[in-house]
């Protein structure tokens, strides 16, 4: 076909143009997969931090257990005495003359199985500091997981919260409620992530965590069983669940409640209630950074709140997920409207 020169020229811009595009495409598509490719990148880059960081956290924390021969924890002692003579109380008349032995499902048993369990192996001090690594690690693990599964992934916001396992409740000695804590964090983040996702198998792991959050302490089963349903609750509102599948999600909260109800039968008793006075409540919300030593406390709670600052400025804005923070919320609320001692338990 033979053209006149001036159409011969239009059609050879017109190609020249289109190669053109061509070519800016090529470049633009080049562009947003090296953008991925970057993402990826960072993406990966700041989970090997996380994860350095992480173990480098665990491992700060773990340290006063093993350069301490008797941990400086008040009530520690008697959960590990209570915890010897049941484990030698077939061999010893002395401990048949003093005590009864009850076999029962008690809300407070964290210790005093891991001690059962251990201690035909090991000497009594070594079955305290294992047991005192497995509160440290429980905690650690707990803020871990419930950060990645309220974010979606890990955050750098859980690190600080490790160190909250050294609070005034463990120096205390109430290690089987920090125990529980761990617990409680561990069971919602696994709940949290399957909670649309269920199979038989999944069930099955989330009710048996459920019912160990149950016997490590009593506190650590209620903590769960307000979360599960002030968070089902919402999600039927907000219709993101229907009533079938909240009933479902609720239902892992059952067999540590019939437990319950077979220990209130036995030696189980609601006790003489207590209430506190607001200045103990006010006081009682620094548990968590209160320790021996008042002036030493002002240290690590400047330095939280640094660490917390310069978290947040990293991100140019704050997620709120708002069924977490309302269980929160409600759970802050209750602390203030609970008494001081229920079930022979105490709130501190």
């Amino acid at each position: 076909m033979i053209l006149p020169k001036f159409a011969s020229a239009r059609l050879k811009c017109a190609k020249n143009r289109r190669a053109g595009l061509t070519n800016v495409d090529k470049f633009i598509d080049l562009e947003i997969k090296n953008q991925k490719t970057r993402e990826i990148v960072i993406g990966e880059y700041r989970k090997f931090h996380y994860r350095l960081l992480l173990c480098l956290v665990s491992f700060i924390l773990c340290l006063p257990v093993f350069f301490v021969t008797y941990a400086p924890l008040v009530d520690y002692p008697n959960h590990l005495a209570r915890s010897f003579i049941f484990h030698n109380y077939e061999s010893v008349p002395a401990y048949q003359s003093t005590y009864v032995k009850l076999i029962e499902p008690i809300p407070d048993l964290a210790l005093e199985f891991i001690l059962s369990c251990l201690l035909p192996f090991v000497s009594l001090l070594t079955v305290s500091k294992i047991f005192l690594l497995l509160v440290v690690l429980f905690f650690v693990i707990g803020c871990h997981r419930l950060g990645k599964a309220i974010h979606g992934h890990p955050t750098f916001l859980a690190l600080p919260c490790c160190f909250f396992v050294y609070n005034s409740m463990l120096l205390y000695g109430m290690v089987n409620y920090v125990v529980g804590l761990g617990l409680f964090c561990i069971v919602l983040s696994y709940w949290l992530e399957w909670n649309k996702k269920w199979t038989w198998l999944r069930f099955l792991f989330v009710t048996v965590l459920v019912m160990c959050a149950y016997l490590a302490h009593l506190t650590s089963y209620g903590f769960v069983g307000l979360t599960f349903t002030i968070i089902a609750a919402w999600n039927l509102y907000t219709k993101k669940d229907t009533l079938y599948t909240a009933i479902i999600s609720l239902t892992p909260l059952v067999p540590p409640l019939f437990a319950f109800l077979l220990f209130m039968q036995g030696s189980g008793e609601v006790g003489e209630i207590e209430w506190n006075t607001v200045g103990e409540k006010l006081i009682g919300t620094l548990a968590l950074v209160i320790s021996y030593n008042y002036k030493s406390d002002v240290f690590p709670i400047v330095v939280f709140i640094a660490i917390v600052g310069v978290l947040i400025s990293q991100h140019r804005r704050v997620n709120v997920v708002l069924p977490t923070f309302i269980a929160g919320a409600v759970l802050a609320l209750l602390y203030f409207i609970c008494p001081k001692v229920l079930f022979t338990v105490s709130e501190r």
